[in-house]
């Protein structure tokens, strides 16, 4: 009685076993096929997804005789008729794929070469190896016909030019709206857009110590020909950017976006000459052209 109970709960636990590998099998085979099909079709279209399609339903299939094997046989009591069996149609199988000679009859395939005591034996080639070449062969067929003539795919280096023009497009959308914009490649603006925008940011945060037409209040005047840090989009941009705490300019990077930062940058070079009413006195160092200087050239004190 207690040996069997011993085998039944050890039977029990084979069950378990299996039936654990089925779950986790499914799941994993439906999120990675799922997974493959979106990417894909977004990628290359609806032809893909019908390959996979059939893929996935090609793998059911060896799946369920995978599971139907492990299910009859597997957890099937070992008996020694069962083992007995089981050893027949392993010899069977493997007879079959590797086509050897018994050692028994090696005599009847030995050549007649002889190299120090060594023969060589005339085996033919076996099957597996011949299944793995002209399976290679039948799939390279299809990948020919597939990518080459009918072209219902396309090739890798078709696709990376393709996701090089997505990313130089994404690039481009990203420059324009100014989310990339760094003191490295800053340009000024002068589309009227942007200097509007520029001005309504300058009157809302800057016009308290710059006065509202830059005539300069407790910061200096922007109008003239003097920089104290430095003219040209460059140095503003990075002034506006970073600010000079020690000096009571503070840093706007926060709280402006890069793209308001370069609009605000560009309006105060657009207030030069701009002469307006109780201008402060010049600071800083004269520069005759201010929206055309930049790191290289700059003059700070």
């Amino acid at each position: 009685m207690i040996t069997f109970t011993i085998k039944r709960k050890n039977y029990n636990n084979r069950w378990t076993t299996v039936l654990l590998f089925i779950i986790l099998l499914l799941i994993n085979s439906s999120v990675l096929f799922a997974q493959w099909t979106v990417d894909t079709v977004a990628i290359n279209g609806a032809s893909m997804s019908q390959w996979l399609e059939t893929a996935s339903i090609i793998f059911g299939i060896v799946t369920l005789v995978f599971l139907w094997y492990i299910i009859v046989y597997a957890t099937r009591p070992k008996t020694s008729e069962a083992v007995e069996a089981r050893a027949k149609v392993r010899a069977m199988i493997k007879s079959r794929l590797d086509n050897a000679v018994p050692i028994g009859k090696e005599n009847s395939i030995l050549l007649e070469d002889n190299f120090d005591g060594i023969f060589e034996l005339d085996n033919k080639v076996p099957p597996w190896f011949n299944i793995l070449l002209y399976g290679t062969i039948i799939i390279g067929i299809f990948y020919l016909l597939n990518f080459h003539v009918f072209t219902n795919n396309k090739l890798m280096i078709d696709e990376y030019e393709e996701e090089v023009q997505v990313a130089d497009l994404q690039k481009e959308i990203l420059f324009r709206s100014g989310r990339l914009v760094t003191e490295s490649n800053v340009t000024e603006l002068k589309d009227i857009g942007s200097i509007q925008n520029g001005r309504q940011v300058f009157l809302t945060r800057c016009s308290v110590c710059h006065g509202r037409q830059g005539e300069g209040l407790i910061g200096p005047n922007l109008t003239d020909d003097y920089w104290i840090h430095g003219g040209g989009i460059t140095n503003i941009f990075k002034t506006v950017k970073y600010g000079w705490p020690a000096k009571g300019m503070i840093s706007w990077q926060s709280q402006l976006s890069p793209k308001q930062i370069q609009e605000v940058a560009s309006f105060v070079i657009s207030l030069h000459d701009t002469h307006p009413p109780n201008a402060k006195p010049p600071q800083g160092v004269k520069n005759e052209a201010p929206s055309a200087v930049d790191d290289s050239t700059k003059k700070s004190i």
